[in-house]
């Protein structure tokens, strides 16, 4: 799976930027869970429309419904350039190398 383009780039109230990226395939509950070791992370199975949640301290997450092509992404402005990248290395199945912190 793969970041096709960026839909969607907002700035919020809080000040973090909202990014809303257009995936090759379906997120799926395999790929949501080789997100866990980057953050802490939930799949809502229950829910009509199952979902993917992703928190990674202190500011940064992100969700999506499973089984759709959209990924939304929370960032602090000054991590966007080093959280991105991440994200994208992520998706394609590459090891991300965690902060020992």
């Amino acid at each position: 799976m793969s970041i096709v383009r960026e839909k969607n780039f907002k700035n919020c109230a809080d000040g973090r930027v909202k990014k809303e990226y257009l995936l090759s395939d379906p997120f799926t509950k395999e790929t949501a869970c080789s997100f866990s070791s980057f953050g802490s992370a939930n799949v809502m199975e229950f829910l009509k429309k199952p979902f993917f949640t992703l928190v990674r301290p202190p500011s940064m997450n992100m969700r999506a419904v499973l089984g759709e092509n959209t990924l939304e992404v929370w960032y602090e402005p000054a991590d966007l350039p080093f959280s991105e990248p991440v994200i994208y290395r992520l998706l394609e199945g590459d090891p991300v190398v965690q902060d020992p912190s």
